[in-house]
């Protein structure tokens, strides 16, 4: 399972059960996608430069990212970098423990990118 490292937003491989051994577990990102082309990627993670911080969507990964640090995880998962959806065999396998990875998350953040906050 990948995960990305909420303080150096980049990749971290683990095996599969080594977040559940650890008393932190790991975070979750459940969102709404927006355009595609918004979105950070798997490609994008290992690429973090101006031209991705530019992206609408990455509001969304830092700032999922930082209030995942801020609670206390290392680890974060977001499906729309986390999964390398040009490998098929990784994307089938991804929708296939989708809903056992949220199961297990210990801290699910929700991103409602249409509530806005009051003035």
């Amino acid at each position: 399972m990948r995960f990305v490292n909420t303080t150096s937003l980049k990749f971290r491989e683990v095996f599969e059960m080594e977040p559940q051994k650890s008393k932190k577990g790991y975070s979750i990102l459940s969102h709404r996608w927006t355009l595609p082309e918004d979105e950070i990627t798997y490609a994008d993670v290992g690429s973090i430069g101006s031209d991705i911080k530019a992206k609408a969507g990455y509001a969304k990964f830092s700032g999922a990212c930082a209030l995942a640090k801020r609670e206390g995880y290392d680890l974060i998962w977001i499906d729309t970098c986390c999964i390398k959806k040009t490998d098929s065999a990784e994307l089938e396998e991804a929708i296939k423990l989708m809903y056992r990875w949220y199961s297990m998350a210990k801290l699910c953040i929700a991103y409602l990118q249409d509530v806005h906050s009051a003035a």
